[in-house]
C-alpha cells in the first residue's frame, strides 16, 4: 500500500458500527441526495458533530485498495493529534502532531512526514471544519446514514473524501478517500471510548527515539 493511502487511514471517526463505503458511494448523486435546504442543514450539524470531538479512542478496521484489510486501535485528541496503532502483520504506526503526519515502518526502520495540509486530515484536525476550503461535492442520506463528499479547492489534495454519520447524533461513523486514480482507502470504528484526556505519550513523534512532546 503506497504512503499516500497509509495517511488517509488517520482521519477520525466517532461511533460504532459503520458499515464500509464503497467506491460507488462517492460517485454522481443520486436519489438520495437531499434538497439544498437540508443540505445546509446537515453541512452545519455535520460541522457541529466534529467540532465537538475532544479526545476519544477506539478499535479501526481499515479496507486498502488492494483489498487488504488491517486492524489497530485509534487515539484522537483534537485539535491536532490522533495516533493509528497496526496489529500486525501490519508494521505501521500513523502519528499526527504538531501540523505533521508521521508514517513510521516498524518492518523497514523508516519514518517519513508529510504536513497536515497535504492530506484528508486538514479537514479534521482542524479547531472548526473549514468547509470554505473544500467544494462539497454532494450530501446523501442511505441506508448506512448521512453521506458527505468533499473535495479540497486547492491543487495540493486531489481526490475526494465522503464522510458517513450516524443521522441520530450526527458522529462522524466512517470515511473513505478515493484519489485521482480512483483507488479507494476506507476505515470503520467500533467499541469508541470518549475520553476527558488522553496521555501526550500517545503522539510522540516515532523517530524521536523516547523523547516526549509537550502538551500544546
Amino acid at each position: 500500500m503506497s504512503v499516500s493511502h497509509l495517511v488517509l487511514a488517520a482521519i477520525t471517526a466517532a461511533t460504532v458500527s459503520a458499515a464500509p463505503l464503497s467506491s460507488q458511494d462517492d460517485g454522481p448523486a443520486s436519489d438520495a441526495e437531499v434538497s439544498e435546504g437540508r443540505s445546509h442543514s446537515l453541512l452545519e450539524a455535520a460541522a457541529e458533530g466534529l467540532e465537538s470531538i475532544s479526545s476519544m479512542e477506539a478499535q479501526f478496521t481499515q479496507y486498502a485498495p488492494s483489498g487488504e484489510i488491517s486492524k489497530g486501535r485509534f487515539y484522537l485528541s483534537r485539535p491536532g493529534k490522533l495516533r493509528f496503532e497496526y496489529e500486525e502483520p501490519n508494521p505501521m504506526l500513523i502519528v499526527a502532531v504538531g501540523g505533521m503526519v508521521y508514517v513510521h515502518d516498524a518492518e523497514l526502520k523508516t519514518t517519513d512526514s508529510y504536513p497536515v495540509g497535504q492530506t484528508p486530515l486538514r479537514f479534521l484536525l482542524s479547531k472548526e471544519l473549514d468547509l470554505e476550503a473544500a467544494q462539497v461535492l454532494s450530501v446523501r442520506e442511505d441506508r448506512h446514514g448521512i453521506k458527505i463528499v468533499l473535495a479540497a479547492r486547492d491543487e495540493e489534495l486531489r481526490g475526494r473524501l465522503a464522510l458517513l454519520f450516524e443521522p441520530e447524533n450526527m458522529q462522524l461513523a466512517g470515511w473513505s478517500f478515493i484519489d485521482p486514480g480512483g483507488q479507494m482507502t476506507a476505515v470503520n470504528l467500533e467499541g469508541v471510548e470518549e475520553k476527558r484526556r488522553l496521555p501526550n505519550r500517545l503522539f510522540r513523534v516515532p523517530e524521536s527515539e523516547g523523547l516526549f512532546l509537550s502538551d500544546n
